[in-house]
């Protein structure tokens, strides 16, 4: 194990665990859409999180001991992070559909890379930053679902890209502000805490914003599946806040948006032949690969 940690680095391992976790997050998800909405998924495990991790943080005293700086930063990763995140993403869905609104968002780490070199003073080598483009690359390979031959956007709905542009931007924050509420205070679990309550505060406040206001519906099926879909978040969040902390935004940050390659693999173990593995899939994966063969070899 010790040879692991030190061959990968351990917020390497741990944005890797966050990545695989929030694959089976996502798996569960994909059980409760079947009956209930994305927004009520989003709420349910926002405020669950935000519950649990700040009733644990009282209860140890690190949530009393806490100073208005580290609780700003923590509060901005989640809402102008997580919460602006969310929404725009949910509108860019609305306009563009999955396929193109997931590709724009999937851009974060990049997004992410100049920030922690701008703000951060990272200095990430070339090895790096070619490992999170292919990173990039591969999951938005994964993410595009368009049938061959489909049509570019018309010109009234290319306005609707600056909104999961926005949404990149925004989940590329959330690390750079985690980063600076750690130089005051090393509390992760509180800045899941307040993060995901800023960031489920935002999003019903923006509810109006959203196509159909916002619709909440969940049958019984629907919240069993996000409750499991809640604690796996729980845990995912908890291990990304801690690579976050340990490690440099630069590797921990690509390593962190792997879950669909954990999605893909996942449903290919368990699915079996229901799960078709097509040569775009085949090359997302190695892309995917790639890139996280180089973030951790050469951090």
């Amino acid at each position: 194990m010790a040879g692991i940690v030190q061959t990968i680095g351990l917020g390497e391992l741990f944005a890797l665990s966050a990545s695989f976790t929030y694959a089976v997050t996502l798996v569960c998800l994909r059980q409760g859409l079947r009956s209930g909405s994305p927004l009520t998924a989003i709420l349910f495990s926002s405020f669950f999180i935000a519950t649990v991790s700040l009733a644990v943080s009282y209860l140890r005293g690190s949530l009393q001991a806490s100073t208005f700086a580290p609780l700003f930063w923590f509060f901005l990763a989640g809402a102008a992070g997580q919460g602006l995140g969310n929404l725009n993403s949910f509108i860019g869905i609305e306009r563009l559909g999955v396929s193109r609104s997931t590709t724009i968002a999937s851009s974060a780490p990049l997004w992410g890379a100049f920030f922690a070199v701008l703000v951060l003073g990272e200095r990430p080598g070339t090895a790096i930053l070619g490992g999170t483009v292919l990173i990039v690359a591969g999951v938005g390979l994964l993410a595009t679902a368009e049938e061959p031959g489909s049509r570019g956007l018309p010109r009234w709905r290319q306005r609707g890209l600056l909104f999961p542009l926005a949404a990149s931007l925004s989940f590329a924050s959330i690390p750079i502000f985690n980063k600076l509420a750690f130089a005051h205070q090393k509390t992760p679990v509180v800045g899941v805490g307040v993060s995901f309550a800023a960031a489920g505060i935002t999003l019903l406040l923006g509810r109006l914003l959203l196509p159909a206001k916002g619709t909440i519906r969940a049958d019984r099926r629907a919240l069993f599946w996000f409750a499991l879909a809640a604690i796996g978040h729980l845990v995912s969040s908890i291990l990304l806040a801690l690579a976050y902390m340990i490690g440099n935004v630069t590797t921990t940050l690509p390593l962190g948006r792997l879950a669909p390659l954990w999605v893909l693999l996942l449903s290919w173990l368990f699915l079996g032949r229901l799960e078709r593995i097509t040569w775009r899939v085949a090359a997302a994966a190695a892309l995917v690969v790639g890139g996280g063969v180089l973030v951790t070899a050469f951090r």
